[in-house]
């Protein structure tokens, strides 16, 4: 049986604190059910042909679970996103 998660990524990974990062994800096409935890909820709506993005601004480093089901079958996968304090605006000279 074909994978149903073929991928899941941050495109910015680490992120500065207040900046959001974009959550992508490939899975099978043929799935029933498309969530992201924690704080996203169902991306069912948002994937097409098994490929879909989020844009995501988490508060603090955290890890997403993508969780994807077809058939009474559940396949989940994981990024630890990380967020950094941003750089100190520095005074003009």
């Amino acid at each position: 049986m074909k994978p149903l998660v073929n991928s899941f990524a941050a495109t910015r990974n680490p992120v500065p604190r207040g900046t959001a990062t974009v959550l992508a994800w490939d899975v099978n096409p043929t799935a029933t059910n498309v969530t992201i935890s924690p704080d996203i909820g169902s991306v069912l709506s948002r994937t097409t042909n098994g490929v879909g993005t989020i844009a995501a601004t988490p508060t603090d480093t955290m890890t997403y679970t993508l969780t994807v089901e077809r058939n009474g079958v559940a396949e989940e996968t994981n990024i630890p996103v990380t967020v950094t304090e941003p750089l100190p605006a520095t005074a003009p000279s």
